[in-house]
């Protein structure tokens, strides 16, 4: 996979991009604004076996937007960028011998800003560096079924809700790719990291309550402003 994104990089330089791209000085200076979006999609399906008695199945889907602002001088870009994310998991938990049923949804959403960095060189690429604060809010939903007699269920229900707030980071490179009149298409890698701590109570924090990292592909637009 690694190798698929820097095949990707290096025929976007050299291939697909205009030659005036390169028959100029860099014009990226200024103001500038704009935006990343990223996509997330996954369906998974778990049968059971001789060791395992339980059938499982997932659905993961996500969308999340990454706004800033900046100003580039010279090889630098710094700037501040806001951070949203929804992600919702619903699941089905099933026991094949005893027929009980688990079903869960969480839905999550991830809000953020940060202080950036970037070193602009060659042209059209970058790399970043940002940190900053993330506050986090996950719902969950569950509800357990016990089979009975004559295609009967008992059962209950359990919902509850818990926020969190932590300092970030985020870090990764891109390309900025001109398509005239100062607007740019963009396509970055970010490793983002999160130390969250509970605050469901909204006063003090409590213990940690997530702690973790995660790599996106986003792709967005820019402008450069005269």
């Amino acid at each position: 996979m690694k190798k698929f994104y820097v095949a990707i990089g290096i025929s976007l330089c050299t291939g697909f991009l205009p030659s005036s791209a390169f028959a100029r000085r860099d014009s990226r200076d200024g103001f500038n604004f704009g935006t990343h979006v990223r996509f997330s999609s996954l369906d998974e399906s778990r049968r059971a076996n001789a060791i395992n008695d339980r059938e499982t199945s997932s659905n993961v889907s996500g969308v999340g937007y990454s706004p800033y602002i900046g100003y580039a001088t010279s090889n630098f870009n710094i700037g501040l960028a806001g951070f949203s994310q929804s992600e919702n998991i619903s699941g089905q938990e099933t026991n094949t011998r005893s027929g009980d049923t688990i079903d869960k949804t969480i839905n999550t959403r991830t809000t953020g800003a940060s202080l950036f960095a970037r070193l602009l060189f060659g042209r059209v690429m970058y790399f970043e560096l940002g940190a900053g604060g993330y506050s986090q809010t996950m719902s969950v939903n569950a509800e357990y079924k016990t089979a009975e007699v004559a295609g009967q269920f008992s059962g209950h229900q359990e919902a509850f809700k818990v926020t969190g707030t932590g300092p970030g980071y985020h870090l990764g490179m891109g390309l900025e790719i001109p398509m005239g009149n100062g607007f740019y298409f963009n396509s970055a890698y970010l490793l983002r990291d999160m130390q969250l701590r509970d605050n469901s109570d909204g006063s003090e924090l409590g213990k940690q309550l997530a702690s973790g990292s995660a790599r996106a592909l986003e792709f967005g637009f820019s402008h450069y402003l005269d």
